[in-house]
């Protein structure tokens, strides 16, 4: 269950054509396919078609946080005034390895619409969290918890959780469950999951995000939370992200104590273009 290290990668992009990087105000489908698109094809086809199953499950084991930088917004575009950052959060390193190779190598880049030129990929250090099993968090991209539901009528509705019902902190955990299991994991997870939580400390209802992706609107949190969870499952909530549609840009979070040596939040290997 345990692997020597764990990654993140964050990239710089910058417009090659315009003053500003335009995109959708809902750029989550546009940032995922910026994740396929730079990953050897058939990497790319399994991630996408196969990943890790467990049941009719999917898990594509990656999540990326909300896009950094200065933005204004207008008339239902964001746009980025001095280039955008890209966080991106995985299980499997060959993953963000595969992506940091074709970034290195490719004088040009497409997100959404916009052809951008790659300024740095940078790996992020892996928090220091010693032996703490309560930690306090940020989510650094929404955090969604649903079900679907069948009406009297036989029509199916989906439900999203919020923070403040049982069911949030439940979902998160059984949805974590079900990640370990996809990864075969020679545990029980239920067990090991016992008196694990992720619960509210400062989420108010200006951090629901509702976000519409390819036409279907997903409704998620962001905010402060206290998370619960043994070393194993930690870590892997922190590569695979909390939570459902993780590879919809949903669910990634940082850790705010904690807090790494120094604080400063800055990379440990920086990977300038040649």
């Amino acid at each position: 269950m345990e692997r020597e290290r764990l990654l993140r990668i964050r990239v710089k992009l910058y417009p090659e054509e315009h003053d500003e990087l335009v995109l959708p105000l809902h750029y989550n489908h546009a940032v995922q396919g910026f994740v396929y698109s730079n990953l050897d094809a058939g990497l790319a086809r399994w991630v996408h078609d196969e990943g890790h199953a467990y049941f009719r499950r999917n898990f594509k084991m990656f999540t990326f946080a909300r896009l950094g930088g200065r933005y204004r917004i207008h008339q239902g575009r964001i746009s980025f005034l001095e280039g955008v950052t890209i966080r991106i959060a995985a299980v499997d390193a060959d993953l963000l390895a595969s992506i940091a190779e074709h970034l290195l190598k490719r004088p040009q880049v497409r997100l959404g619409n916009e052809v951008c030129r790659v300024d740095e990929v940078a790996v992020e250090p892996k928090p220091e969290v010693g032996q703490e099993d309560r930690l306090v968090v940020r989510a650094a991209s929404p955090i969604t918890v649903y079900s679907t539901l069948t009406t009297i009528r036989g029509s199916r509705k989906t439900y999203y959780y919020s923070p403040y019902e049982d069911e949030w902190s439940q979902g998160i955990i059984s949805n974590l469950a079900r990640k370990a299991k996809s990864l075969c994991w020679q545990t029980d997870p239920e067990r090991d999951l016992e008196g694990s939580y992720l619960k509210p400390l400062r989420v108010t209802t200006r951090d629901m995000s509702v976000v519409n992706y390819k036409g279907n609107i997903i409704k998620g949190w962001l905010g402060i939370y206290e998370l619960r969870l043994p070393e194993p499952y930690f870590w892997l909530a922190y590569d695979a992200g909390l939570g459902a549609k993780n590879a919809q840009g949903f669910g990634m979070f940082d850790v705010l104590r904690p807090k790494p040596h120094g604080g400063s939040g800055a990379s440990e290997l920086s990977i300038p273009r040649p």
